[in-house]
């Protein structure tokens, strides 16, 4: 899928066009640029989705079937308001789920197995033998 595909869906999301039109140069730039930010702001909060940012709506996209829907929603949610245009509710609750499951995938990721033999602390230097009680 190309950026001019994926902001396109977007932007007939939003009714910014018809279903017969395609982003003006303008529009598919600022698209572009919107995208870039969102997803680096993803990564500054922990979320990687393997994005590279993009210069032009040219560039392919590669995103897993599954975060396709749920970016598309996050980026209308901050195209919306450029445009001046109030978030429709779907769209908005579709960015928010999508946002909070793409966080917990990313703190789940990151959290370390615990092992049942880990120590109980730098300074610990009680033991307990089982003879003496």
């Amino acid at each position: 899928m190309t950026v001019v595909d994926f902001v396109t869906d977007v932007l007939r999301q939003l009714a910014i066009i018809s279903e017969i039109e395609t982003p003006s140069a303008e529009q598919g730039q600022d698209a572009v640029t919107k995208l870039n930010e969102m997803f680096g702001d993803l990564a500054g909060d922990g979320i990687d989705v393997g994005y590279n940012p993009k210069a032009t709506t040219a560039e392919s996209i590669a995103l897993p079937e599954e975060d396709k829907a749920g970016a598309k929603a996050y980026l209308g949610v901050r195209l919306a308001e450029g445009y001046g245009l109030p978030v429709p509710p779907v769209m908005g609750a579709m960015a928010d789920a999508w946002y909070k499951r793409k966080l917990r995938q990313s703190i789940h990721a990151s959290m370390r197995e615990m092992t049942t033999d880990a120590p109980c602390g730098e300074n610990y230097r009680y033991t307990w033998d089982i003879t003496r009680g």
